[in-house]
């Protein structure tokens, strides 16, 4: 492949991993990793064989769309791990559904156990 196929490659493959980081899709948009990858390798390769192809009108102008995508690659991606955070410290933060036993009035039965505490463990 040429650095210009490699180019347009790697520009196409951003554009749908930025369209599926979108949709919230992020098991789609992990599995397109490894082709990244593969085409940042490739790419740098033919950059490094061949300098002056960075010069190139074309070349320039795929590099000036490439690295819009790039910048928005990494929002969304930051985005992306922003919320998986969230996720991870909302499902962290559940009470187990056996943590505060209630009576019918609405009073309950015992406290709340504290956190890392057993069921087996507890007072009562």
């Amino acid at each position: 492949m040429t650095a210009v196929a490699v180019a347009l490659a790697f520009e196409a493959l951003l554009a749908e991993e930025n369209s599926l980081l979108r949709q919230g899709d992020f098991i789609a948009a992990t599995a397109l990793t490894p082709r990244k990858e593969e085409l940042v390798a490739a790419l740098n390769r033919l950059t490094i064989d061949d300098p002056a192809l960075m010069m190139a009108s074309d070349f320039t102008e795929i590099g000036a769309r490439l690295h819009a995508l790039a910048t928005e690659n990494r929002t969304l991606l930051e985005a992306a791990m922003q919320a998986q955070a969230r996720m991870i410290r909302m499902v962290a933060n559940i009470p187990s559904s056996h943590s505060v036993i209630y009576r019918r009035g609405g009073r309950f039965l015992r406290p709340p156990l504290k956190r890392g505490v057993l069921l087996s463990e507890a007072p009562g």
